[in-house]
Parts: structure tokens; C-alpha cells; sequence
């Protein structure tokens, strides 16, 4: 019972804390691969694979994943069809699929992102999409995982 009240909260204040702001952030479309690792939230969405390092500080809820595994220690509930939630989790996430979406938020992210779709960045942090880098915004920003089409 406590588990699932720690989860129940914990998923609200992502909720909470990401969706009024992806909803503000500019669209942009891609396709490439973006390397990020900073302290905040974190989102992608689209068609390709991520690989998540954790380190035991923080959440990632992966959904519509058609390929999900981990490796490491921390809290794995698997939710049906194609997706789970980690918390706490230090260790490997490897997820793939073809409407991915993987969320993260904590002390610190480390992600890489193959594929077509979209990321966003929230909070401090760098990140490196074709072959040049970037600093997280503390507002949010929405990028794409490639060349920018508008």
C-alpha cells in the first residue's frame, strides 16, 4: 500500500510539473539524436530507441515502448502495454518503439535518443544534437531530435 501511494504521488507531481509547461513550448519535428544530461525534466516522444543511465535520484515513466529493458536496482512497476515506471532507479533503461514516450524528472538525467520525433528540456543542463552543444532552459524547451523543420 505505501508503494503504490508513493507512486500515485509521485507521477502526480510530474504531471504537475510537466504538462502545463510542454504546452507553452514552441514545436519543432526531427530526425537524428540527441545526447542530454542535466538536472530537471525531461521528455521524449516519437518513433526510435532511449537509452536512460539512472542514478537512483528521480522518476522515468515509459509508455507505448515495444521494446523495454533494464538493468539495476531501484523501483519497476510494468504497466500494460509496453510501459513501466522507475523510481529511484540506478542502473540501465533501454526502451524503443514507434510512438515512444518516455518522461524523467529528478536530480539527474542522462539520456540518449535515437530517431524521429521530439525532446524536451527543463532545468540546468547541457545537451549535444548534431555535433554541436546546448544548454537546458530553465523555462523549457522543446528541440528536435534532428535537423529543425518548422
Amino acid at each position: 500500500m505505501k508503494k503504490k501511494l508513493v507512486l500515485v504521488m509521485a507521477l502526480t507531481l510530474v504531471a504537475l510539473v510537466v504538462f502545463p509547461v510542454v504546452a507553452s513550448a514552441d514545436v519543432f519535428e526531427g530526425e537524428g539524436s540527441i545526447t542530454a544530461r542535466g538536472v530537471g525534466v525531461a521528455i521524449v516522444h516519437g518513433e526510435g530507441e532511449v537509452e536512460i543511465v539512472g542514478h537512483g535520484i528521480g522518476l522515468v515513466h515509459v509508455r507505448n515502448a515495444t521494446r523495454l529493458e533494464a538493468s539495476g536496482r531501484g523501483y519497476r512497476r510494468d504497466l500494460p502495454g509496453g510501459g513501466a515506471v522507475f523510481m529511484g532507479w540506478r542502473g540501465e533503461i533501454h526502451a524503443a518503439g514507434t510512438e515512444l514516450k518516455v518522461r524523467m524528472c529528478g536530480g539527474l538525467i542522462e539520456l540518449t535518443a535515437e530517431g524521429t520525433g521530439w525532446v524536451f528540456l527543463r532545468g540546468r543542463g547541457t545537451y549535444e544534437i548534431n555535433g554541436e552543444s546546448y544548454d537546458w532552459s530553465t523555462e523549457g524547451a522543446r528541440v528536435s531530435l534532428g535537423e529543425v523543420e518548422e
